[in-house]
């Protein structure tokens, strides 16, 4: 949560025109790991879930890819104001908002399918919102960091898409937020 902070910090800043991004391959293979490691412990301790560890995971998937993907298309169509130009020209505030309508609506799908308790739905729906929001801080902390690399993008595997890490930017932020949140609530478990 502590890195979490610090990359709003950074982005925020870095939008202002302060570049606090360490220069050092040393530091940046730091910060490289405390993305993928706990990106990688939280679907691991999904998975340990008995029963519905798999489910959870393509349910935090399809969060994170469900609400980058309208939030993609609400910008493209009703986009006007950028969220933060120089880290990301092509994202908008009312994409945003896309996205997390969208990721509470499939929350919400998810709870009428699978929650049997009401508490249980209400808090799922309030960490489903609170997952994607901090998925789009993922994502901007990468687009600042590959602007600052002069590199358009990640790789080719998904041409058009700006690489695979295009697709699991959002999950290293949103992912050891999600599972934190269905530990500490109980939700699912």
């Amino acid at each position: 949560m502590v890195y979490w902070f610090i990359a709003v910090v950074l982005v925020f800043l870095y939008q202002k025109q302060h570049n606090f991004l360490p220069k050092s391959p040393l530091a940046l293979l730091v910060i490289g790991q405390l993305l993928l490691i706990p990106m990688w412990v939280s679907l691991t301790v999904l998975k340990s879930f008995p029963g519905n560890g798999a489910t959870l995971i393509m349910l935090l998937m399809a969060l994170i890819w469900g609400a980058d993907t309208a939030a993609y298309f609400v910008g493209k169509k009703w986009g006007k104001r950028r969220l933060a130009n120089r880290v990301s020209p092509g994202k908008t505030w009312e994409g945003s908002i896309g996205g997390i309508v969208a990721g509470i609506a499939i929350a919400l799908a998810y709870v009428i399918v699978s929650v049997e308790m009401l508490n249980d739905g209400i808090a799922l729906i309030g960490l489903s919102f609170l997952t994607v929001s901090i998925s789009i801080i993922g994502d901007l902390m990468e687009s600042m960091v590959k602007r600052e690399a002069d590199i358009k993008d990640s790789g080719s595997i998904l041409p058009g898409h700006g690489g695979v890490m295009d697709r699991i930017d959002s999950l290293t932020a949103a992912g050891p937020v999600f599972v934190f949140g269905i530990v500490h609530l109980g939700i699912g478990i």
